[in-house]
């Protein structure tokens, strides 16, 4: 058998005693051969790049890690979640449907964590709110985002 790069795809060779060849593409993705010889590789040294990373959230704010939970709230809690990629000051304005302000929270986040903001709902009636969450850095970069919370008592 012998592991070879065809078309930047490993794959395994191998001849069989009745001489027929066979080839398997092992990984769909290309990829790198590290250790490719006797040696490691053609100038005999055993060098390995260190491994990459990479952060795969984009945005500051992700829309979509943004919400509460539980939802509805049948207790006398709900926890506020959210996520930023740095350190932010974060304000949450709650709101009834008839636009009155029912409650603001504030917290700092640190960055790359997810984090939630516990908001007690002993004294507030059952009912639709909206919960306006807005992040804001030191160097003043801002998002915000609008989620709904059910209140069931």
């Amino acid at each position: 058998p012998v592991l070879s790069y065809i078309d930047n795809k490993l794959s395994l060779i191998l001849v069989t005693d009745n001489n027929y060849l066979f080839s398997w593409s092992l990984n769909n993705s290309p990829g790198k051969i590290f250790w490719s010889g006797n040696f490691a590789d053609t100038r005999n040294t055993s060098f390995v790049e260190q491994a990459g990373s990479s952060n795969f959230i984009a945005s500051f704010f992700p829309k979509e890690r943004a919400y509460n939970w539980p939802n509805p709230v049948y207790g006398n809690e709900t926890f506020i979640r959210y996520y930023v990629s740095e350190p932010a000051k974060i304000n949450i304005k709650i709101f009834d449907l008839a636009g009155d302000l029912a409650a603001e929270l504030s917290d700092d986040a640190a960055g790359g964590f997810d984090q939630e903001t516990r908001w007690q709902v002993t004294g507030i009636q059952s009912g639709v709110y909206f919960a306006h969450i807005e992040a804001v850095t030191a160097s003043g970069k801002s998002e915000s985002k609008i989620i709904k919370i059910v209140i069931i008592k």
